[in-house]
C-alpha cells in the first residue's frame, strides 16, 4: 500500500481523496483498519506533512499518548486539523461513546499557553496556527461567530450555554527540535 503524506484520522464515512483514510470500523471501509486506542500507532516517526482529525479524538481514551503520537508520526511543520464538538454542543453530550468535551482552548496543554504544559516540557509540543468556534449555519450566527472569536475567554466563561456553539477547529503545528 502506497502511504500518503496525509493520514485522515477516523475517517468513518468521510474519506479524503489522496489521504490514507484509518478507522477502526470495517463498515466504513477505511484504506487501514486499526484501533486508535493502541499505541504506538502502526506509522514511522516524521512520515505525515498533515493530519486529519474531524470527529474522532473525543471518542479516544488517552488524549496525552494520541496527541504524542501524532507528534511522533508527522513532520515537523506538518500541520494537524481537529473538529471536535465544542462542550457547549448538543452533540458533545448525546453521543454516549464521547470520553471528552472540548473548549476552545482544550489544546493549549499541548502548545505551552497552558500553565499546566510544564507537564509535557521535553517530551512534544505544538504551535497554534488557528482555533475557532463554529456556529451553526445562518446570519444571526455568523455574526454571533465574527464576535465571540473576537472574545473566546468571554464566550466561554459566559454565553457558551445562553448561545451553544457546534464545534471547536484548531489547526496546529508540529514542532521538533532542528
Amino acid at each position: 500500500m502506497k502511504v500518503s503524506k496525509t493520514l485522515n484520522l477516523g475517517s468513518g464515512q468521510r474519506k479524503i481523496r489522496g489521504a490514507l483514510n484509518l478507522d477502526f470500523n470495517r463498515q466504513s471501509n477505511p484504506d487501514l483498519i486499526y484501533d486508535l486506542n493502541k499505541t504506538p500507532y502502526p506509522f514511522k516517526a516524521n512520515q505525515f506533512n498533515e493530519i486529519i482529525c474531524f470527529d474522532v479524538l473525543e471518542h479516544l481514551d488517552d488524549l496525552i499518548a494520541v496527541m504524542g503520537e501524532l507528534h511522533r508520526v508527522t513532520k515537523k511543520g506538518a500541520r494537524i486539523i481537529i473538529e471536535s464538538p465544542h462542550f457547549s454542543s448538543v452533540n458533545a453530550f448525546c453521543d454516549p461513546t464521547h470520553k471528552h468535551f472540548f473548549s476552545i482552548f482544550s489544546f493549549d496543554y499541548f502548545t505551552g499557553e497552558n500553565q499546566w504544559h510544564y507537564y509535557l516540557k521535553g517530551k512534544f509540543s505544538f504551535k497554534t496556527l488557528e482555533r475557532r468556534i463554529v456556529f451553526a449555519p445562518g446570519f444571526v450566527n455568523k455574526i454571533r461567530g465574527k464576535f465571540f472569536n473576537k472574545h473566546k475567554k468571554l464566550y466561554e466563561s459566559s454565553f457558551a450555554w445562553r448561545y451553544p456553539a457546534l464545534k471547536v477547529k484548531i489547526v496546529l503545528e508540529t514542532v521538533k527540535a532542528p
